[in-house]
């Protein structure tokens, strides 16, 4: 324990090691208090971003709730993000008019982030946030299959997960995952099947509910839009069946259409039609739920 906290130390006073800034806690965030950064998607067309002191696309919103006001905070991918749009056309923006002044959107989705991710991000963001509702959309299940602590059971015992999350933020953590990873054979590294990268999922979904529940908000999860109604969603259904409020939500996918409702160089991420559908769509269903008023 000594040599690793000396060895901990020496990494911090060399803050200028590229790997300590290249992979934080959540593996990536934005920059902070970006202003007018010019993002470049996919489909080679060219986004303005701005991002808060936390390196999310968001404002910067105090952690005081004003008096009498519903605070959801948005996790996911680069659905939730709004790649390929404007920061005011992304779903969650368009939530937050549709339900009206007494209710905050707070949109914390981060391109290609998986639900291991997803959880370790919630952690950090509910006591700053403290929102009432943590809204959920599907998150890559490909980011499941090449982050090795993916494969690990969440402990069951707090003790023991607060000193392997304490770990898993430290300087030599990081530095030592890395090499490990870069001397593994090619054997080693090969991603396991779908069917373990869905189990994965699916115990850090549930994860992701109970630390909301923790932390005194509810939980509500949605898939990607693009799924058919009957295509398999293993998370969604495994929360399903845990009795946690979920939903489908498919206005964005028309048979043999991409336009209007998906971005015309990018047949992956909703266009602004597209995030404005989905936020109509959450809007009647979180009323339905009777979780907004």
């Amino acid at each position: 324990m000594l040599a690793f906290a000396l060895f901990e130390g020496a990494l911090r006073v060399h803050e200028a090691l590229p790997l300590a800034r290249t992979l934080p806690a959540n593996f990536w965030t934005l920059h902070p208090d970006l202003r007018g950064f010019a993002m470049t998607d996919a489909g080679g067309g060219v986004t303005m971003v701005n991002s808060n002191a936390l390196g999310l696309r968001e404002r910067d919103i105090s952690a005081e709730k004003p008096p009498g006001t519903y605070r959801i905070l948005c996790l996911g991918d680069s659905w939730t993000f709004g790649q390929g749009v404007a920061d005011e056309e992304t779903f969650a923006r368009r939530l937050e008019a549709l339900l009206g002044k007494r209710v905050q959107v707070v949109n914390a989705g981060l391109p290609g982030f998986s639900y291991f991710q997803g959880y370790h991000l919630l952690r950090q963001l509910l006591p700053v946030y403290r929102p009432d509702l943590v809204l959920v959309c599907g998150f890559n299940q490909f980011g499941n299959r090449h982050i090795p602590e993916m494969e690990e059971a969440l402990p069951r015992d707090p003790l023991a997960a607060r000193i392997l999350g304490a770990l898993r933020r430290t300087r030599a953590y990081m530095l030592l995952r890395h090499e490990v990873q870069r001397l593994a054979p090619p054997s080693e590294n090969r991603p396991p099947d779908p069917a373990t990268a869905d189990a994965a999922g699916i115990r850090y979904a549930r994860g992701i509910a109970n630390v909301a529940a923790r932390g005194g908000a509810r939980v509500a999860f949605f898939n990607h839009a693009f799924l058919t109604p009957h295509e398999p969603d293993p998370v969604l259904d495994a929360l399903a069946a845990d009795g946690l409020p979920t939903t489908r939500i498919h206005p964005v996918r028309s048979v043999g259409e991409r336009p209007p409702f998906m971005l015309p160089a990018d047949p992956t991420h909703p266009s602004a039609r597209g995030h404005a559908a989905m936020a109509r769509a959450l809007a009647v269903w979180l009323r339905g739920l009777h979780l907004i008023q």
